[in-house]
């Protein structure tokens, strides 16, 4: 497990790839709702428990719908698991990062306006690592991944802010 999780951070941290990720459905199935779990905790210190259920199950949804489309079109559907697990994996860092700042907003929330910086300082890295995954799993250059790690996030954000308005 120790392993696991080292080769996650690796990731975010640029120094590793989706192809050092065991191409494995067990990994897949276990950190799939592991991430889910992890997920809804988070979204449910925002809004209430149906809407965060919804949120996380749509956000889940449309990333492996747009992953999966993109590398059965290009031709790497023999990526597919690797790449859902790493995006898996490397989410699950990043929800990781993100609980303790979520604990001290919810414990002072006057300091909102400072943390809130941390919370977009992790989002930018979250979609630099999501370009470095795509990257790797789709076999293209760096920025035309980033931008499709951006485009995957203004479409997240307007099918959340459509579906749960509140919530953005």
């Amino acid at each position: 497990m120790q392993q696991l999780v080292k080769l996650f951070w690796d990731i975010c941290l640029l120094r590793k790839g989706p192809q050092d990720v065991p191409p494995a459905y067990i990994l897949f199935w276990f950190l799939l709702p592991v991430g889910l779990m992890v997920d809804f905790i988070i979204t449910v210190n925002f809004i209430d428990l149906q809407q965060a259920l919804l949120l996380v199950v749509v956000n889940t949804a449309l990333l492996f719908a747009v992953v999966i489309l993109i590398l059965v079109t290009l031709g790497y559907a023999n990526r597919i698991t690797q790449t859902l697990t790493t995006l898996i994996g490397t989410g699950l860092v990043f929800s990781f990062i993100r609980l303790p700042i979520i604990f001290v907003i919810k414990l002072a929330p006057q300091n909102a306006a400072m943390l809130g910086f941390l919370e977009i300082t992790v989002l930018v890295w979250s979609l630099v690592v999501i370009a470095h995954i795509l990257r790797y799993a789709l076999s293209i250059q760096l920025f035309l991944a980033g931008a499709l790690a951006f485009g995957y996030f203004v479409l997240s954000y307007q099918l959340v802010s459509y579906l749960i308005p509140q919530a953005v």
